[in-house]
């Protein structure tokens, strides 16, 4: 796909028209999920934490293989509304020590939230021990100011995606390597911890590449001092990935390559969570898939990945990919069937 900014502006408006609609979203004092997991602490101990997953404007980005944009509201949310969201979620997991915010676009985006609420988003979460949130690379430096704002430690999590500025690019994301280094620096600099989210077997990437970009991904998360690196496995939740899988320019990873990948980034120093939303849809060995999927709930759960034997493996054959050019992908965005009216 060619660079430019008249190229990246005809991928962002194809993405944009492929779109499915939105969804119905909950009355604005309602978080749109919740969630209570264990996790290491930056003091090493593990802790109830919960994710708050938020209700808030729509994020500014069209990346090709995000579709949180679904449940997203046509305004930034004020402060208010952020904290209630904030306040029911405590209620709901009192035994919570940490709290993750995590939403459809990032705490400091003014899109998605009102800026000037920061300080009111930061007086809901006092009595806590620990807090993270999302912030894309381009805005941590608001993430440096909210800290001040608050009296425990702050975890700031940023999608890295894929350690390939072109393959970014190509996904629409606009962000860099570079940009990630910055952030890490300014981050550090300011006491503030780093957890990245990596994506496993994107579009445009096949199984043959998942593995070894997914582990020079987290290395790179790694050598920038990521406490934490979440693997997420790619799948079509929404109509444009649907359509570049149509198209052959996207599969979801198998599970053998989430494993593989997985496998070849614990042990290395900093704590893997792997994300398991659609850990039952991937495509995986009759004989070892269930025992699989539990040992990576295991791994999210204590630090540690259990062995899995299996006698009879027999992996699913990898679906290969079409090489691509950028009208070729232009035209699998807009000539595709009609938006899908329902949850994917």
């Amino acid at each position: 796909m060619e660079r430019g900014t008249a190229g990246l502006r005809e991928l962002d408006d194809a993405i944009r028209a492929s779109r499915d609609p939105k969804l119905p979203l909950p009355i604005p004092e309602e978080p749109l999920g919740f969630a209570l997991e264990q996790e290491p602490f930056p003091d090493g101990q593990r802790a109830p934490i919960a994710t708050v997953y938020l209700q808030n404007g729509e994020c500014p980005l069209a990346c090709a293989y995000c579709g949180l944009y679904r449940q997203t509201g046509d305004r930034p949310a004020s402060g208010a509304e952020i904290a209630r969201q904030i306040r029911r979620a405590r209620e709901r997991f009192p035994q919570a020590r940490g709290l993750k915010l995590y939403n459809a676009s990032s705490l400091f985006e003014p899109a998605s939230i009102v800026q000037k609420d920061l300080p009111v988003i930061a007086a809901s979460l006092e009595g806590l021990s620990f807090v993270v949130v999302e912030a894309r690379s381009e805005n941590a430096f608001r993430a440096v100011e909210f800290a001040r704002h608050l009296a425990m430690p702050l975890e700031v999590a940023i999608g890295l995606e894929v350690a390939d500025d072109t393959l970014l690019r190509q996904l629409n994301k606009p962000t860099s390597i570079a940009a990630l280094r910055r952030a890490a620096l300014a981050l550090h600099g300011a006491g503030i911890s780093l957890r990245a989210f990596v994506l496993v077997q994107p579009p445009f990437v096949d199984a043959r590449k998942a593995v070894s970009l997914a582990v020079t991904s987290f290395e790179l998360a790694k050598e920038e001092g990521a406490r934490v690196v979440s693997l997420l496995p790619v799948f079509p939740t929404h109509r444009p990935l649907r359509l570049l899988a149509a198209a052959e320019f996207f599969a979801p990873p198998l599970l053998e390559t989430l494993w593989k990948a997985v496998e070849a980034c614990v042990g290395r120093g900093v704590t893997v969570l792997v994300e398991t939303e659609f850990l039952g849809r991937l495509a995986a060995c009759s004989n070892c898939g269930s025992a699989r999927r539990e040992a990576l709930k295991t791994l999210n759960a204590t630090g540690k990945l259990p062995a899995v034997l299996c006698r009879d493996h027999s992996p699913p054959r990898e679906p290969g990919l079409r090489s691509f050019s950028k009208a070729e992908v232009l035209r699998a965005l807009r000539e595709g069937p009609p938006p899908f009216q329902g949850l994917p």
